[in-house]
């Protein structure tokens, strides 16, 4: 996954703030670690300590001996080096490596009991040079279909709606679960709203595509709604505010206040109104809701947002094409509207206490704040309803070479040195941890926080007796 190459002329260079940090290690050097990374994570998954120790081991020599020939003092600064070693040693599907250039193919994304089908588009660029592709994953509304049916009619659609993108990214388009039917087993496409269990799981399958199966550009990924599954484009993406570059929402709905467009900062709104399918989204108040929030584009056609004209299709893919997210923040914001989902980049809530009734203009709805000051090498983090949380450290956030300092709801919880760990870094990829696909050397817990609740007006009691969680 590339991330900008610091080719430094001087070692000592401190790295640009938001960049990853780079050696000047060649990456193809990366490639040899390849065999050892998949040994280590293959022992993670049958719980084989020893053989991931000695993985590890032969892992760290290796680095170690790459760092003493470019000078550089503590290799796990250089996290950037680490996030092209991790996605360098992933083994990659043959099947789909064999597919790039040949246009949408049926793929399977399968783990322990679950067989997901997806569409899949290889692009030609894939594996050509040193770049990673970027990544389009699709949400499509319930089409009524199953099967080869199912499976012809979105790669139709996915074919006309990124036509000018597919030679250079990488796009999924989640189905559905695989399921017997009679002697033979076909796609079911997923009913209702993505955001239920079955679609989130679907939505996840489709992403692990990418996570175990390719390798991506994970700074560039766009997560792309068409007509009614436009809405739960931008509501999951406001759940998993640390994911994607950017959403599409294809003539959707616009949603009401209970959709987080807060937790978007990081991820850009691109609404298409097409004619043909145009449901008359009221586009001032979806103007509102991302004003001072998130970046918000709208392209109007008069064809259909899904099957746009050649001109919009072009400018559809002129904005994909520039979405880049920053993959070391100084500043995450995000209210907690789904306890299923408690991380934004670097932070973590671990224990919130949130009344069941609780609404996100409330004003005791769980929320964190958390910036990061690199000349004093302070996070400052406010918290709403959040009684412990974890926060995820590496040199590209702070220099992890002098004391942390987290000050919490003007606390200070941590003052101190804060070791870098490369079995840190490689469980923490495995295990999913930070919740990002974050390339971290070090976590500090905060535990013990004041729940910090502003006085809550009249509106906001909790009339139900619900249980605060």
């Amino acid at each position: 996954m590339p991330v900008l190459a610091l080719l430094l002329s001087l070692l000592t260079l401190p790295p640009f703030f938001g960049d990853l940090p780079r050696s000047s290690i060649a990456t193809k050097e990366f490639d040899k670690f390849s065999k050892d990374i998949g040994a280590y994570f293959a022992a993670l998954e049958t719980d084989d300590r020893k053989g991931a120790q000695e993985s590890l081991n032969r892992i760290r020599e290796a680095y170690d001996k790459l760092a003493k020939r470019a000078k550089l003092d503590d290799p796990l600064k250089y996290v950037g080096d680490w996030d092209q070693i991790l996605e360098r040693g992933k083994t990659e599907s043959r099947e789909l490596k064999a597919a790039a250039g040949k246009g949408f193919v049926r793929y399977v994304s399968a783990w322990e009991n679950s067989r997901i089908v997806c569409m899949v588009n290889v692009p030609a660029a894939y594996g050509k040079g040193d770049a990673y592709c970027p990544a389009i994953v699709a949400l499509k509304p319930l089409l009524g279909m199953s099967g080869e049916v199912l499976e012809k009619e979105a790669a139709a659609l996915a074919t006309k709606a990124y036509g000018d993108l597919l030679a250079t990214t990488i796009v999924i388009v989640p189905l559905g679960p695989e399921r017997a039917v009679e002697r033979k087993t076909e796609s079911h496409e997923v009913e209702g709203s993505w955001m239920t269990d079955e679609g989130m799981t679907t939505l996840f399958y489709g992403v692990r595509v990418l996570l175990y199966d390719l390798h991506f550009d994970r700074a560039r990924i766009v997560l792309d709604g068409w007509k009614d599954a436009g809405l739960d484009a931008v509501t999951a993406a406001s759940s998993f505010p640390s994911w994607f570059a950017g959403i599409i929402n294809r003539s959707g709905e616009v949603g009401g206040p209970d959709v987080l467009y807060q937790n978007l900062g990081g991820s850009p709104l691109l609404y298409v109104e097409g004619g043909a399918d145009a449901r008359g989204a009221d586009l001032q108040e979806l103007r509102n809701r991302c004003d001072g929030v998130t970046e918000l584009e709208v392209i109007s056609d008069t064809e259909s947002a899904v099957q746009p004209s050649d001109e919009a299709r072009a400018k559809i893919a002129a904005w994909i094409g520039t979405r880049k997210r920053d993959l070391a923040p100084s500043r995450v914001s995000y209210l907690l509207g789904d306890i299923r989902f408690q991380s934004a980049a670097w932070v973590k809530a671990y224990e919130i206490n949130r009344r069941s009734t609780a609404k996100p203009g409330d004003k005791d709805f769980p929320q964190i704040v958390a910036e990061i000051d690199r000349a004093s090498n302070t996070i400052t983090i406010k918290t709403v309803n959040v009684l412990e949380l974890f926060v995820f450290l590496n040199d590209a956030l702070l220099d992890l070479g002098k004391p942390v300092v987290v000050v919490v709801n003007g606390v200070e919880k941590v003052r101190h040195p804060v070791k870098r760990d490369l079995g840190y870094l490689l469980e923490n990829r495995f295990f999913g941890n930070s919740g990002d696909y974050g390339v971290y050397t070090a976590e500090v817990r905060i535990e013990g926080i004041d729940p910090n609740v502003p006085k809550a007006d009249s509106s906001e009691k909790d009339t139900d007796g619900g249980t605060p969680r």
